[in-house]
């Protein structure tokens, strides 16, 4: 997983940080999806992560790096050469359990939509600091770009 840093000074008072990251994961889109989509097949995504905060750490930092990375990269190694599914999609659910492949279950087709907002959410619910707040995730593959916030 590569981790790159970039700061920008909004204002004065405000400081956005952005990480990226990158995984590889195959998916369908199962749920009524007419297309070549519809059948298993893989992709590099990569994504960011931006923050606002309103203040330096005491070392200088919007929110020291370990801990930055810490909101997320549980979630990032999660999703790494899994198998993302539509959560009826019972034959492939089915074959992963058989085989035990790794997979993960989404509410919706796993479409860099709705794994941007799966990654969005739980990075959320995750953010202690009453100094920074989550901004956006985005996740990028070779065709599409997609960005999540409230």
């Amino acid at each position: 997983m590569s981790m790159v840093k970039i700061w920008q000074v909004i204002n004065q008072n405000m400081f956005e940080v952005t990480n990226k990251f990158e995984f590889e994961s195959a998916h369908r889109l199962a749920k009524g999806y007419v297309g070549r989509a519809k059948s298993i097949h893989g992709h590099l995504f990569k994504g960011e992560v931006t923050i606002f905060c309103k203040h330096l750490h005491r070392h200088g930092l919007a929110m020291p790096l370990d801990k930055f990375e810490n909101l997320y990269k549980d979630l990032i190694e999660d999703l790494e050469h899994s198998i993302l599914l539509y959560k009826l999609d019972k034959d492939l659910i089915n074959l992963c359990k058989r085989k035990q492949w790794k997979y993960i279950l989404f509410n919706d087709n796993p479409t860099p939509e709705t794994i941007t907002k799966w990654l969005y959410e739980n990075i959320k619910e995750r953010m202690l600091d009453n100094y920074c707040e989550l901004k956006k995730v985005s996740i990028e593959t070779k065709f599409v770009k997609c960005e999540y916030y409230d």
